[in-house]
């Protein structure tokens, strides 16, 4: 109708209503913009803002005045391990256990009972460790006299041999952590292969695989950078 849309991005949270809003549109559009635009409004009234950016669109808001310094994170230059699943859950130990058989089921595909209970079984005997990781229980499987054992382990070698398994995957636990401080927070996802709509999860590549587990433990390790937050505090 041509009539302005006056938003607040906080303002669902303020009167306890689900806060989620879809933007869509054609290509060229103003999507992007529109997202960019709210991003710094909500920083510069004092917000805590993570940006999940697929294209590095939002490097741009860090030369901006007034929003002091962004603090971003760009998976191609990530450490190996910063997103291995036991690593980034919650403190409690039943959150990392379910944290990381969803994540094996995404890295591994159609799952048969038998492979389930090889998953379940794994992950459980992996986080007695004291570092437990991806890597490690995959070498546990690897080198295990059982097939079935075998046959999950060689899907997962295969997989952390993608370009961004190594953020799953890896000998020993990362030093750093993705961590939101105040102002903005942009996690960059360039050069993910994110499977269309079109594509069946059973024939999702090891590289599609690989990024819809990236991008699920992002979004949920943001949830969480958020719900560990002053609950007082706008984000």
């Amino acid at each position: 109708a041509g009539q302005p849309v006056f938003f607040d991005t906080n303002r669902f949270a303020a009167i306890n209503t689900g806060p989620g809003t879809l933007i869509t549109g054609s290509p060229g559009r103003g999507k992007t913009f529109l997202a960019l635009s709210l991003a710094h409004d909500a920083v510069a009234r004092g917000y805590k803002v993570v940006y999940i950016d697929p294209k590095e669109d939002a490097s741009r808001l860090a030369n901006l005045a007034g929003l002091g310094p962004v603090n971003k994170f760009t998976l191609r230059d990530a450490e190996d391990g910063l997103l291995d699943p036991f690593n980034i859950a919650g403190s409690g130990k039943d959150d990392s256990i379910l944290l990381a058989l969803d994540v094996l089921k995404l890295l591994i595909g159609e799952l048969t009972v038998e492979r389930e209970t090889v998953l379940n079984r794994a992950v459980r005997n992996e986080m007695s460790k004291p570092n437990p990781g991806l890597y490690g229980l995959t070498e546990d499987l690897l080198n295990s006299p059982n097939q079935t054992d075998q046959d999950v382990a060689a899907v997962l070698d295969n997989v952390r041999r993608v370009e961004f398994g190594r953020l799953l995957f890896s000998p020993t636990p990362a030093k750093s952590k993705i961590s939101a401080r105040d102002g903005l927070t942009v996690i960059t996802l360039l050069g993910l292969d994110t499977p269309g709509l079109d594509v069946e999860r059973a024939s999702y590549s090891y590289k599609q695989r690989v990024a819809v587990a990236v991008t699920y433990l992002i979004t949920q390790y943001s949830y969480q950078l958020m719900e560990d937050d002053d609950k007082n505090y706008p984000k």
